[in-house]
């Protein structure tokens, strides 16, 4: 099945005239959810521009965060495993616990398709380049995010290729991150934050394509996890999950002030990301 996009061009006396040219083919992706016909150019764009001053990295942890937040974690069952990731966008503090550990990423595998698929097909391209279904990659890079469309994810996986995503990550120091494991996917809150920390800077994806990732995250339909927990916040999160493991990785943000926070677990649940979550808030404002 072939992929196409539609190039419409402005022509005297207010006419359009559309040229379709031949992309990759795709394989079929599936019904997306009830969404369709999101206009590139008209989101909503909560996501402010990024400040792409060179600023000097800062970077270290805080140590009595990381013992709370331990202790906490000694509160849930001995069987569950544990991986936390905190990185304060305004003063540099970072929390590390088990941030190393490769462990399932469920859906938040997702985020790692981004930069792979704007360096293939660039963000102006995304709403014009259709799939068989009748559904463009903006809509499908939408829900895959908003809804956590795996149908979508995974034609677009196919597309730009699970080898070339690969090596776009660890090109990009995500080492630990695997879209090709035969186990299954997998990443470390290390990765993921630290993938969500550039995507707020700047520092991946161009402004436009990275603004409407944040669109699609801000209004994310699973408000469980890190949302429950965060309270009177604005949060732009991913969670993943599937069988016995809960992840959920976002930016959390009140006022002025936002920090990046990546939870995964194998055993755990969502309610137990919420109650952690209620637990950083408290300890970051007491």
């Amino acid at each position: 099945m072939a992929l196409q996009t539609s190039v419409m061009l402005v022509l005297g006396g207010g006419f359009f005239a559309f040229t379709n040219l031949a992309l990759p083919a795709i394989r079929h992706i599936g019904v997306l959810q009830s969404r369709t016909g999101v206009d590139i150019n008209s989101v909503a764009l909560a996501e402010p521009e990024s400040d792409k001053r060179a600023l000097p990295e800062i970077r270290r942890e805080n140590e009595l965060l990381k013992e709370s937040i331990s202790r906490k974690l000694a509160t849930f069952p001995d069987t569950q495993k544990w991986s936390v990731y905190m990185y304060d966008l305004n003063g540099g503090g970072t929390v590390n616990i088990n941030s190393g550990k490769a462990m399932a990423a469920g859906s938040v595998y997702k985020l790692f398709l981004l930069e792979a698929l704007e360096s293939k097909l660039p963000y102006d391209k995304w709403q014009y380049t259709w799939m068989d279904d009748g559904k463009n990659i903006s809509d499908c890079v939408f829900e895959m995010l908003r809804s956590s469309d795996s149908a979508c994810a995974e034609g677009l996986g196919d597309y730009i290729g699970w080898n070339y995503i690969d090596g776009i990550n660890h090109r990009d120091g995500f080492k630990d991150t695997r879209m090709t494991k035969d186990e299954g996917r997998e990443t470390t809150v290390a990765d993921a934050g630290e993938l969500l920390i550039r995507l707020k800077k700047g520092q991946i994806l161009s402004d436009n394509a990275r603004r409407f990732v944040f669109d699609a995250m801000y209004q994310q339909i699973n408000l469980k996890g890190i949302m429950a927990g965060c309270g009177n916040c604005r949060a732009a999160d991913k969670i993943g999950i599937m069988d016995d493991v809960a992840n959920d990785v976002g930016i959390v943000t009140h006022g002025g002030h936002s920090y990046v926070l990546a939870v995964m677990s194998q055993g755990g649940n969502l309610k137990q990301i919420a109650e952690l979550t209620r637990f950083i808030e408290a300890q970051r404002n007491p």
